[in-house]
């Protein structure tokens, strides 16, 4: 029983697998979106004072919205081609891959299934360990001890 106890508390740190960036790299990396936020931010403000000056408020309103919603089209156009450029290299792997041979195509082609077989194929040892102590206390909790 107390392995099961030991295994309940260290599976989500199994589960987690390897980090691959620090604390101090993460923390770089959100001051520097926040900037670039920021920038973004005081250069609309800008541009609207700019063309509220020249042109009048409605087309100032237009221009930025205009702005923006070219921004937001562009932003998702581009992220829906990652998607698919991940999970086209994640295909290369999975033909040699057990688990994922039993997984149905259009299963496969789903996002987040795509990235936990990434995770697997990536880190085979911690998602091994994550599986058993998973059987474990499933196990556990349908036969009892």
């Amino acid at each position: 029983m107390r392995i099961l106890r030991t295994l309940t508390v260290l599976a989500p740190f199994i589960l987690k697998g390897p980090t691959k960036r620090p604390v101090r790299a993460l923390a770089g990396v959100l001051a520097s979106w926040g900037l670039i936020f920021l920038s973004i931010l005081f250069l609309s403000i800008a541009l609207f004072i700019y063309v509220s000056r020249e042109y009048g408020a409605d087309i100032a309103f237009l221009s930025i919205g205009l702005l923006a919603l070219v921004a937001a089209i562009y932003l998702q156009v581009s992220r829906k081609l990652k998607i698919k450029a991940r999970v086209s290299k994640l295909e290369d792997g999975i033909e040699k891959d057990p688990l994922a041979s039993k997984i149905p195509q259009n299963m496969k082609d789903d996002p987040v299934i795509g990235s936990i077989l990434k995770q697997i194929n990536d880190h085979p040892v911690p998602a091994t360990a994550a599986a058993v102590t998973l059987g474990m206390v499933i196990a556990n909790q349908y036969f009892g001890d």
